[in-house]
């Protein structure tokens, strides 16, 4: 196994990347090296495009991700996850995408490709074209993921001007007690998760922050008007 994140130089030989080793080598990680394999894992243990939620789902695991390289490599996954697939061409080796639409994709983007991979800057059949239909919404989710992981690094900043924990806890619960599948309310699951979270809350804390997250209340009764 490579412990060496440069990417190799044989990848601009290949005929076609998969999505997930051409993710990697647009943002400079070689995708067989020891981190560039834990990654990969780690994808597929994400069902979310927030990478806080990927956290969330996968504890230490999901370190990688408060490295640059593997955040922005993380948002360029989830974001041409779809679009990407358009691109499919036949090789030995089975379905893969060829290696310069992902090229194309960083430069419309603006993201640096490694050195190594400039030879792949020629002209894709159809990509240019087709690409700009998705390369707005692309842009757009990146720009709102961005602005919800500094929103979540600012609540989860203990030291922070910006510190509201209970808030944080009540967003983390939220979005953990979304992918649970029992048949529990969604308050019981908001309040199961806090329990087993790890904070140290109190049962009041505990009712107060599953109020705030809980997205089934009763909306209760409208207020009486004034009598006749």
């Amino acid at each position: 196994m490579s412990t060496n994140n440069e990417p190799e130089s044989h990848w601009i030989t290949r005929a076609g990347w998969s999505l997930e080793d051409g993710t990697l080598l647009v943002v400079g990680i070689e995708p067989h090296s020891e981190d560039g394999r834990a990654f990969k894992a780690l994808l597929h243990g994400c069902d979310d495009d927030d990478p806080q939620v990927c956290r969330i789902q996968n504890g230490s695991k999901a370190r990688l991700l408060e490295k640059k390289p593997f955040l922005t490599a993380f948002h360029i996954y989830r974001s041409v996850l779809g679009a990407a697939r358009a691109y499919k061409i036949e090789t030995d080796s089975g379905y893969k995408i060829d290696p310069r639409v992902f090229v194309a994709w960083a430069d419309r983007c603006q993201y640096t490709i490694p050195s190594q991979l400039e030879s792949l800057r020629t002209p894709v059949p159809n990509v240019a074209a087709e690409m700009q239909v998705h390369i707005a919404d692309l842009e757009a989710q990146l720009k709102e993921a961005n602005l919800r992981q500094q929103m979540f690094d600012e609540l989860s900043d203990r030291d922070g001007d910006y510190c509201a924990t209970e808030l944080d806890c009540a967003l983390q619960a939220y979005r953990a007690a979304r992918k649970d599948s029992s048949d529990a309310s969604p308050r019981e699951r908001i309040e199961k998760w806090l329990k087993q979270s790890g904070y140290a809350l109190k049962p009041t804390a505990i009712k107060r922050i599953a109020t705030v997250a809980n997205w089934g209340k009763d909306p209760g009764r409208r207020p009486k008007g004034p009598e006749k």
